[in-house]
């Protein structure tokens, strides 16, 4: 009998009748079935490049020449992802502190995106499936607090970088 690597186990969300967890195997990996693990891995790929180009102590706007954040100039307030892009560069940068001070949510966001990078080239090396981890990630379970996660970021930026308006 073949004993299955453990890259080819997969544990299911589900309860046999027994109502324990079982293990489900992957069918081999096919070159159809690592795209979506190639497209992961390209992206984020980019994104950790781009990010570590960036110098951190610019932000989007002064780094592409772009004009200042609407919100931010009628309002004199960060807008919801003000701060972005500086705390998501301050973190490729391993200025971990310095991101989640300027941004939590970008900050969460480098870290998530250094860990999909991670797991889409282990399921590229080994044909892992990379189902489950969609499903998880379009749960509610996990959709509801990551909004919760953004407002609260975008809260700790009001406090954290207000400046009161001058107009």
């Amino acid at each position: 009998m073949i004993q299955p690597r453990p890259s080819d186990i997969l544990f299911s969300s589900g309860m046999n009748e027994s109502t324990s967890p079982t293990p489900t195997f992957a069918s081999p990996a096919t070159p159809h079935s690592r795209l979506p693990a190639l497209a992961i891995f390209l992206s984020c790929l980019i994104l950790l490049a781009v990010g570590s180009y960036l110098s951190p102590t610019f932000g989007l706007t002064e780094a592409f020449n772009m004009p200042v954040c609407g919100f931010k100039l009628h309002t004199g307030l960060p807008c919801l992802t003000c701060g972005m892009t500086t705390a998501f560069t301050h973190a490729t940068h391993g200025h971990l502190l310095t991101a989640f001070y300027t941004q939590p949510f970008g900050a969460a966001l480098a870290i998530a995106t250094a860990a999909f990078f991670l797991i889409s080239l282990w399921s590229l090396i080994t044909g892992m499936s990379l189902a489950p981890l969609g499903r998880m990630l379009g749960s509610r379970k996990f959709i509801i607090p990551l909004i919760a996660f953004f407002i609260l970021a975008w809260l700790f930026t009001l406090v954290t970088n207000f400046t009161p308006h001058s107009g």
